[in-house]
């Protein structure tokens, strides 16, 4: 679910924000940096975790990441881990996933019309390429959208912090990367008397899911009889298209979740969410597909460990097997035809 804004920031505040994005671009810490180089901030107020990342290290988009949380975090990795073999599928589902705050350098076409409005009425220009500040912040399945002014309070601390950092950093790789500290990230907090402090902390697990187990639609599910032979893929997957209610309305990107022969490549049935109902209904839509198919399958390949654990509390009362497996073949073909279909070449 988006999180609900909090007060839209203050002229003051967004003029802060922007001096010290203008600081942080002339110092050019992507010089120093890789993507991988990371330290954490937590926010004084609301608590949040941000791990940021500086990125441009190979002369490409120039920016400061900050991952929240501990979902923020294992998205960030998910996308680090740059899989060769990962399929269109995953890398857009991938992508569009990440929970983050960011503050990146851009031409005048590729900011964003919040950042443009805003340096307008603070009077800014910029010349040069890759020279504006944008920022933006970008949720699980949501469409960018303006910082509020909890986030532009955080994004200011997080530039202002990084630099003497980065510094001691360009000396002392070790400041970021001790020999001992494997599974830990350097962290910047406040004490008690609002004084920036540092210590070493393990890096925060993704929030635990639990979704319950639909009993309406597994009491359908009795007697069904299973297909031998049968071997089902279940995947889920982000649309890379815009879906906007209204014009006023923020828009998301729809989730898609995808029941397809694994042997034939044909899709049994799609069923689509919106970013609300992830994860929150996703159980309840599996069953649904499922009660849409005339037999159960005798097995059942998944690549998603949520909904591993959800196919397998749905099936195994059955004795269908579910697997855990990196890819699903049939699935990919699927999404790339509905890709084709929806957004043509895009």
């Amino acid at each position: 679910m988006s999180r609900q804004p909090e007060q839209e920031a203050t002229l003051e505040q967004w003029m802060a924000l922007f001096e010290r994005a203008i600081v942080f671009r002339d110092a050019a810490p992507w010089e120093y940096l890789w993507d991988q180089d990371l330290f954490a901030v937590v926010e004084p107020n609301g608590g949040r975790v941000g791990y940021c990342s500086v990125t441009g290290r190979n002369g490409e988009h120039f920016s400061l990441g900050i991952y929240l949380g501990g979902r923020g975090y294992k998205g960030f990795c998910d996308v680090l881990d740059g899989d060769p073999d990962l399929s269109r599928m995953d890398y857009i589902t991938k992508g569009l996933d990440l929970d983050y705050l960011t503050v990146s350098f851009e031409e005048l076409a590729e900011t964003s019309p919040w950042s443009i409005r805003k340096a307008k009425e603070l009077g800014l220009e910029f010349a040069g390429p890759q020279m504006r500040p944008d920022f933006s912040r970008r949720e699980p399945g949501w469409e960018p959208w303006i910082p509020d002014g909890q986030d532009i309070c955080f994004l200011t601390q997080c530039l202002e912090l990084s630099l003497p950092l980065i510094e001691r950093f360009r000396h002392d790789p070790a400041v970021l990367h001790g020999p001992t500290r494997k599974g830990q990230v350097l962290t910047l907090y406040q004490d008690a008397n609002a004084t920036w402090q540092e210590c070493w902390n393990k890096y925060e697990p993704p929030p635990e899911v639990h979704v319950s187990a639909p009993e309406e639609e597994i009491a359908q599910l009795q007697g069904r009889k299973k297909q031998r032979g049968l071997i089902v893929e279940v995947a889920h997957a982000i649309l890379p298209g815009l879906v906007r209610e209204s014009e006023t309305e923020r828009g998301f990107y729809p989730r898609s979740l995808l029941l397809t022969d694994h042997k034939t490549g044909m899709a049994l049935t799609v069923e689509s969410m919106g970013p609300d109902d992830y994860p929150i209904n996703l159980a309840t839509t599996l069953a649904k597909m499922l009660l849409s198919q005339p037999r159960l399958p005798f097995l059942v390949l998944v690549s998603d460990p949520l909904l591993f654990a959800i196919a397998d509390t749905l099936l195994s009362p059955f004795k269908v097997t579910v697997e855990l497996t990196e890819q699903l073949p049939a699935s990919e073909l699927v999404w790339d035809h509905l890709e084709q279909k929806m957004y043509g070449d895009r």
